[in-house]
């Protein structure tokens, strides 16, 4: 399941998938390393703690030919989403996982079998347009999908007393339960909950050019911050996810943003940029088999 942990103050100290092994043994997946926090909850509770990014290698899978690819490779990629299952793939030892924002597939295995795991899938995947992608594709992903990382697009509250980004004005209410009053930082995030907010949107930008952590304003007020911006090649335009005053950013909403885009200019200019519902793009419902 997706889940949030917060500060004492009831701000977003992370956010991440938590997915049980076994009655013992749990995996939790997080863009940020929050390792110090989780090592002394453990300690209370008597839980081990491993970190397996030093033991592990893991390799993305995303696209509507990705289960095709994944049968051409010899695996089977009848998996639900955020569901995952271990596999013996011809003698390598591998976890085949759906834990990403994307609909597509992750594969893990030690860091001693990657290459061979790197080699089945390219081989698997050359006559179906398989090609290889970075971070920078990964981050146009999550843009178009209205994924907000933490360091990337806000910084997670880890000094104890922060009161911000709070679940609200990260758009991730949805992950809180309401009902559950035990939860650390309860009290901080009922208080948050009151009053005025921001919160994360999304921005078609007038502008060729991406715009990122630039001011937006209604008018002459300034009302809120563009986040992490890419072009979007399936758009065919510039966007980004912006940080806007809720009273501010309904959509269709137009902003005008305040962005340096020529990297010889220096002035500040003004472009529109329209409000729009996140996702840009939703996750696709099926994907060729």
């Amino acid at each position: 399941m997706k889940a949030l942990w917060l500060n004492d103050a009831g701000a977003v100290r992370g956010a991440g998938l938590f997915a049980r092994s076994h009655a013992a043994e749990c995996r939790i997946v997080s863009a940020a390393d929050d390792l110090n926090w989780f090592a002394v909850a453990a300690k209370a509770y008597g839980v081990a703690l491993q970190r397996g990014i030093e033991t592990e290698a893991g390799l993305a899978l995303i696209g509507p030919k990705a289960p095709r690819v994944l049968r051409l490779a010899g695996l089977d990629p009848t998996l639900s989403p955020l569901a995952f299952i271990d596999a013996n793939w011809d003698g390598v030892h591998v976890m085949l996982s759906r834990f990403g924002e994307h609909g597509g597939f992750e594969i893990w295995s030690s860091r001693e079998a990657a290459p061979i795991v790197w080699d089945r899938v390219r081989e698997a995947g050359a006559g179906q347009l398989l090609v290889t992608a970075g971070a920078h594709a990964l981050d146009t992903l999550d843009v178009e999908a209205g994924v907000a990382r933490p360091w990337r697009d806000y910084v997670p509250a880890r000094d104890v007393q922060s009161s911000v980004p709070t679940p609200r004005s990260l758009s991730l209410e949805s992950l809180v339960d309401p009902g559950h009053r035990s939860f650390n930082g309860y009290a901080g995030w009922r208080a948050a909950r009151i009053g005025a907010s921001s919160r994360i949107y999304g921005l078609l930008i007038d502008a060729e050019e991406p715009a990122a952590f630039a001011p937006l304003y209604a008018g002459s007020r300034y009302v809120g911050l563009s986040l992490t911006s890419r072009y979007s090649p399936a758009l065919k335009a510039a966007i980004a996810l912006a940080q806007i005053e809720e009273d501010s950013a309904g959509s269709g909403t137009q902003l005008l943003l305040g962005a340096s885009l020529s990297p010889w200019r220096r002035k500040l200019e003004l472009v529109s940029a329209t409000v729009v519902d996140l996702p840009f793009l939703p996750v696709p419902d099926s994907i060729e088999a």
